[in-house]
């Protein structure tokens, strides 16, 4: 009789870990790695991409996403889509991140920094019905927005301040 108990509670340990491992797995989608894919490249030197940014709300993650394609045109490259955009960084200077910390925290702030005058939200509409996307997560939303971003006037800005030679 005793072998049947321990039996019977066995079995039942064994469906409930299935049932509490299978609801788990449905949880660690969140936590997939999202790149930021070049659309287009258009004559003028910019290049249309579509990125993504997690925030507490919908306008922090939005945000978020225009600074992570900034970050990536600067400092890592696009390396997801469209072939003709720009697939190596900008800044390609190693440790230029925090070689240059002091200007990049205060072009990467959120009052007071100028990085939105490489951003333009022009493409968005268009393709906005078709790619939007939001994603809640255990810490907030994750979203994609499709932007343009302004290379040359980027690349003078850098040469300005001394950064790009």
């Amino acid at each position: 009789m005793r072998i049947h108990i321990y039996f019977l509670m066995i079995l039942i340990g064994l469906l409930t870990n299935i049932e509490f491992s299978h609801a788990q797995q449905n949880k660690t989608a969140g936590y997939y790695k999202y790149h930021n894919t070049c659309l287009s490249s258009e004559l003028d030197g910019s290049v249309t991409i579509l990125g993504w940014g997690a925030g507490r709300n919908r306008l922090d993650a939005l945000d978020q996403a225009k600074k992570n394609v900034l970050n990536d045109i600067l400092f890592e490259g696009i390396l997801e889509g469209q072939s003709d955009c720009w697939p190596k960084p900008l800044l390609n200077i190693p440790n230029a991140r925090i070689t240059f910390r002091p200007f990049f925290d205060l072009f990467f702030n959120d009052k007071s920094g100028n990085w939105r005058k490489f951003i333009s939200s022009a493409d968005e509409q268009i393709i906005d019905k078709l790619l939007r996307d939001k994603k809640d997560t255990q810490r907030g939303v994750l979203m994609n927005v499709v932007v343009r971003v302004n290379i040359p006037a980027l690349r003078t800005m850098l040469e300005e301040e001394g950064i790009l030679e």
